[in-house]
């Protein structure tokens, strides 16, 4: 693990810590509160994060990601739906957006803090 894997997972540690959770009941996170971490993982990684989630009825088209993440140094934008890790399902409108964007070549990464985690080491913004 580099320095910046284990800042960040110090920071990841500390945010579950002080939402009193422990590592053992990391399934009880909110969907909100892993959204949050997913923000500041992208954001300490150099990205921009656009957030569309909204916590009441709008008049946006159904099925968007919560977030919308550019990663100027690698040229790649990207979808980012966020779920809670455990329990969290998708809607149907969701799945057909999913879907289109992987048969239009748009990034789309589906999950939590691991999730996004992953991503950025899979396009190299972070080390293995």
């Amino acid at each position: 693990m580099n320095r910046y894997q284990r800042r960040v997972y110090r920071q990841h540690k500390r945010a579950t810590e002080l939402a009193g959770l422990t590592t053992g009941c990391l399934e009880d996170v909110t969907e909100k509160a892993e959204q949050l971490e997913v923000v500041r993982l992208y954001r300490t990684a150099g990205c921009e994060v656009y957030s569309l989630s909204q916590p009441r009825a709008t008049m946006q088209s159904p099925g968007f990601g919560d977030l919308y993440v550019f990663c100027e140094r690698k040229g790649l934008a990207w979808w980012f739906e966020t779920k809670r890790p455990k329990g969290g399902r998708q809607s149907e409108a969701q799945k057909k957006f999913q879907e289109l964007c992987q048969r239009c070549g748009i990034g789309y990464v589906i999950g939590g803090f691991d999730e996004a985690h992953d991503h950025l080491r899979k396009i190299g913004v972070v080390a293995e």
